[in-house]
């Protein structure tokens, strides 16, 4: 009974009913075996990609995840390369930094116009375009002479790069119903994290042997070849649709473990099985049409550019947004800023580490994030299902914060045991290994929880959400690197690890308000025209 009174107390809205579904909380009919609302409704046009077949929407996101992979993985390789690119370009570290911290920056401005181009124009004639340039960008890179040369490279990466931050979401938007989405945008961050952390030994390995020069080659030649199959084999995923139905779909006709086994079938009856009334009878079976195979379609007069740009400040201003971009920047930035410095303490005594040494240590964060990310999103689901059970049916967006606190102490622990072990010269196993390794676990985990969180509260607003996040992770990396090296080198790793630590630890205190007020903060945003024109709920 004080269980469900703490849930009636936090959860519970005694007023208007309708004002106690705001975006972010759903009822479910069956906890037990959950029946999915299909948002949006499945259309009868076998070309709308919501009704492709499982084989085009696999496609169509492994040519997506590829090119997030290959450009993520070639712009963020210079972790190791330090030593190298100081001696080659007679700079300082605090100079090197900055190839990375202004590239970090202008990605986040360059989504204001690669975002409203996909919105406008399509997704398939963004990611063909932007991709020539991000080839351009690698050619400039591998060829640089000068510190201003490079530092144009660098920029020219950023600026049509940026849907590495975005287009997931989006791209995942247009495939999945907004139950699915969950689970493909873990994959999306998954992917970014993977590509992230393992470029570093890749490319240190090239620097140690035939030349980080040749390494940026090398990245030339994979984005040529992502352009290929972008050209023949990713179709435009941007539809249009008014939602005019609510179809409630049984979880074993449509979930992530089953719905391969169940839709891509040859049984004409496979539909039958699970007869549910309004669902379309195209559904799984689609297609793209040949219109979806254009680089260029003509814009979309029913999308505003002025409101493409100015949503992502407005719903900045929305609470949980803030909470959102306040986790994402926090956890991220320190993963991040902590790759700022790894070269400038282990390539020194008592490591005397090599390029390719130095990129190993960024091991510890990709088996550590990809412990996090997969393990954060099971364990999330596990905690919303049971207090969901508890609250009588009904789901709430602040179901799945509960975790936050504990991933975050968790990924707080690995910092610091990263941060002594460097100062007092611990061996660099348990630095490195046990460090990063659970450093990286939890700060991924509080990423996850928290985009999974942004997008149960504002489903259509996914990509936007996603652009105000990074920009603000983007500005906070951007004025990190211009001090963090000096200040490691002046007063040591312990300092340096506290002061990128400060902005995780105001993620804890802002995590109990939040859990407490979100579904208040939730139901204040919803009078917002743009709930309205979303359809949000």
């Amino acid at each position: 009974m004080l269980k469900m009174n703490i849930f009636d107390k936090i959860y519970k809205y005694k007023g208007d009913k309708e004002l106690d579904y705001p975006p972010g909380t759903d009822e479910v009919s069956d906890v037990e075996h959950q029946e999915w609302t299909l948002i949006p409704a499945p259309t009868e046009d076998i070309h709308d990609p919501l009704n492709w077949t499982k084989r085009w929407k696999w496609i169509t996101l492994m040519n997506e995840f590829g090119w997030l992979w290959s450009a993520n993985f070639f712009i963020n390789a210079f972790g190791s390369l330090y030593p190298v690119l100081e001696r080659d370009f007679q700079i300082t570290t605090m100079q090197v930094t900055l190839f990375s911290t202004v590239m970090t920056l202008v990605i986040g401005f360059g989504n204001f116009i690669t975002l409203p181009w996909s919105m406008k124009i399509g997704r398939r004639s963004m990611f063909f375009f932007t991709n020539i340039f991000v080839i351009l960008s690698y050619i400039w890179t591998a060829t640089a002479k000068t510190y201003g040369s490079m530092m144009g490279a660098r920029i020219l990466s950023g600026v049509f790069a940026a849907p590495i931050e975005v287009a997931g979401p989006m791209i995942v938007s247009d495939l999945f119903f907004t139950h699915e989405r969950g689970y493909y945008n873990g994959v999306a961050y998954l992917s970014l994290i993977v590509s992230s952390y393992i470029s570093t030994p890749i490319s240190g390995a090239f620097a140690d042997t035939i030349g980080w020069r040749k390494f940026y080659w090398l990245g030339s030649a994979i984005m040529i070849l992502s352009q290929l199959f972008i050209f023949f084999t990713m179709p435009e995923t941007k539809y249009n649709r008014t939602v005019t139905q609510v179809t409630v779909l049984p979880k074993e006709l449509y979930s992530n473990t089953t719905a391969a086994k169940d839709v891509e079938t040859s049984d004409d009856n496979a539909l039958e099985k699970h007869k549910v009334e309004g669902l379309s009878e195209v559904w799984g079976y689609g297609k793209p049409s040949p219109r979806q195979w254009k680089l260029w379609s003509s814009p979309d007069k029913t999308v505003s550019i002025w409101e493409l740009l100015s949503t992502p400040i407005i719903i900045n201003m929305w609470p949980a947004v803030l909470y959102v971009s306040l986790a994402f920047t926090s956890s991220a930035g320190l993963l991040l800023s902590i790759g700022f410095i790894q070269s400038q303490v282990f390539s020194v005594a008592p490591y005397n580490f090599t390029a390719m040494q130095v990129g190993m240590t960024n091991l510890g964060f990709v088996f550590g994030g990809v412990l996090g990310t997969l393990f954060a999103g099971w364990f999330n689901d596990i905690i919303l299902k049971y207090q969901t059970k508890k609250n009588n049916g009904i789901r709430e967006a602040e179901m799945r914060l509960w975790d936050v606190i504990p991933w975050t102490l968790i990924g707080l622990v690995g910092a610091y045991i990263f941060a002594v072990g460097i100062s007092k010269g611990w061996n660099w196993f348990v630095v490195c290994v046990l460090g990063l390794f659970v450093c990286g676990s939890g700060m991924s985990a509080i990423q996850t929880v928290a985009v999974t969180y942004a997008i149960d509260c504002y489903k259509p607003f996914s990509s936007q959400i996603a652009l105000t996040a990074c920009l603000w992770k983007n500005f906070w990396v951007f004025g990190v690197g211009y001090f963090i090296n000096n200040l490691t080198a002046s007063r040591g790793t312990v300092v340096s690890v506290t002061v990128l630590a400060l902005p995780v630890f105001l993620t804890v205190i802002a995590t109990v308000p939040m859990i407490i007020y979100g579904k208040s903060c939730r139901r204040w945003s919803s009078k917002h025209e743009l709930i309205g024109k979303a359809q949000i709920y």
